[in-house]
């Protein structure tokens, strides 16, 4: 194992006996943080009954739903608005608009409409992914060499092959950076909307912790999250190399095992800006 592995596994570890530390000698208020051995003692309790299962499951079958049905529209038009100066030009004012609202400030105005159900959940979350991977996978596409499409079209591509010949394949790299962007700020998101009018999920887990003023288990809900969302980014990457295997070749020693959240998204500025430039 290479030492940067080693440094690593052990920083977390380090941490940890660090906060153990200053909870047993005072440095920490036990009240409100319990050292991690109490953390792992409410997790444990909470694997035995089964709750942290059943939460964790529901949670992530509303992060799944929403994100289909937010990502896969979201793929499509952001390839249309890559090839297609007239769809991006109908397109992308209402999407760089509503991309910034913070979309948990949508929840009121979609619990009215859908009511406190797992639509108005699901919902947000859909909305959520939606807006950041269409113009992540348009500016992707903008990114591909022109000369790609001037190739196709002198050989008399029509506007379907250039989707499914030229754009589809050479933003992949592109794509997937905006599933994994999208993934992250859906299991982001899923906490603060289970916050409100939930009885289930990890987000309900760790508001009802608080109202009740477990903070072991609460924190026990957050190692959980953080668990989940390091599972998914390792299946993620795994889907990346076996749809990509070019993108490892071509570059064998990057590392893409990081945090969803720090993942960086494709220049959106190449979309809302005015550096765009017109493919007719």
């Amino acid at each position: 194992m290479t030492q940067s592995r080693w440094l690593s596994l052990l920083s977390p570890l380090v941490l940890l006996a660090l906060w153990e530390l200053a909870v047993q000698v005072g440095w920490l208020n036990r009240l409100f943080f319990p050292p991690p051995t109490e953390i792992f003692v409410a997790l444990g309790e909470l694997i035995a009954t089964g709750q942290i299962f059943r939460d964790t499951g529901i949670s992530l079958m509303r992060v799944g739903v929403g994100f289909v049905v937010g990502a896969i529209p979201a793929i499509v038009l952001g390839l249309l608005m890559g090839i297609n100066p007239f769809a991006r030009l109908i397109l992308r004012p209402l999407a760089a608009a509503i991309y910034p609202i913070p979309k948990i400030a949508l929840l009121p105005l979609i619990i009215v409409v859908l009511g406190l159900g797992e639509a108005s959940k699901i919902a947000t979350i859909a909305i959520s992914v939606f807006f950041l991977v269409v113009l992540n996978v348009a500016a992707s596409v903008l990114q591909v060499e022109p000369r790609y499409f001037e190739i196709a079209r002198s050989f008399g591509a029509q506007p379907r092959d250039l989707f499914w010949t030229v754009a589809l394949p050479a933003s992949l790299p592109g794509i997937m950076t905006s599933i994994k962007l999208g993934m992250g700020f859906a299991l982001t998101l899923i906490v603060g909307v289970e916050f409100v009018g939930a009885d289930s999920g990890i987000g309900w887990l760790i508001w009802r912790s608080y109202e009740l003023y477990a903070i072991d288990r609460m924190l026990a809900g957050l190692v959980v999250i953080a668990l989940v969302g390091w599972l998914v980014t390792a299946l993620l990457d795994w889907l990346e190399v076996l749809l990509i295997p070019w993108q490892r070749r071509a570059h064998p020693r990057q590392k893409s095992l990081r945090p969803l959240a720090t993942q960086k998204p494709a220049d959106v500025e190449r979309v809302n800006g005015t550096s765009v430039r017109s493919r007719s």
